[in-house]
């Protein structure tokens, strides 16, 4: 529907919006804003980016409608960990380019908790041949209820939840 204003001498179309102030056929500025981002990364991080997007979407699926058992074998070797030692240069790009293709997964709806992430990173890395440790670890919130937290490492990188792990006790170790 075109409907135009005048202005003294301008014409110009009515702006159709759809739903919600500042979106313009369902999209936002934003989500504009990141498919030109989207747009601008190299092939090979794109390529990454739609890795860790169907990754993480496989990896939440599984782990809504299994049990642990189930998936246990995408987790590694129980209560064995790697060593934190610096890694050469090759595996570290390798690294903290799927570190950054999951951080950039974190605005999808199915990749947003932190075992979904970490178990998409772990075969991520183990697709690469690269080790990784998986944590699993417990603490309780402010109310004393308890929560739970996955974390991974890849040599002396946090991949996924590095950040809060000293908050966690460690429960479970995968290698």
């Amino acid at each position: 529907m075109l409907v135009s204003h005048t202005s003294g001498r301008h014409w110009r179309p009515a702006v159709h919006r759809v739903k919600g102030q500042g979106k313009f056929l369902g999209l936002s500025f934003l989500d504009i804003l990141k498919s030109v981002k989207f747009l601008k990364i190299s092939r090979i991080e794109r390529r990454l980016f739609v890795e860790a997007a169907c990754e993480t979407l496989r990896v939440r699926i599984v782990t809504t409608f299994r049990n642990t058992r189930q998936y246990a074998s995408w987790l590694g070797q129980s209560q064995v960990e790697t060593e934190p030692v610096a890694l050469d240069t090759w595996h570290r790009a390798q690294v903290l380019q799927i570190k950054t293709a999951l951080t950039r997964c974190r605005h999808l709806v199915w990749a947003r908790k932190c075992l979904v992430e970490s178990v998409a990173a772990k075969r991520m890395l183990n697709r690469r041949q690269i080790p990784a440790t998986l944590y699993m670890g417990v603490a309780k919130n402010e109310k004393g209820k308890l929560i739970a937290h996955a974390w991974i490492r890849s040599g002396d990188i946090w991949v996924s939840g590095g950040r809060n792990r000293q908050k966690f006790t460690v429960v479970g170790v995968f290698s």
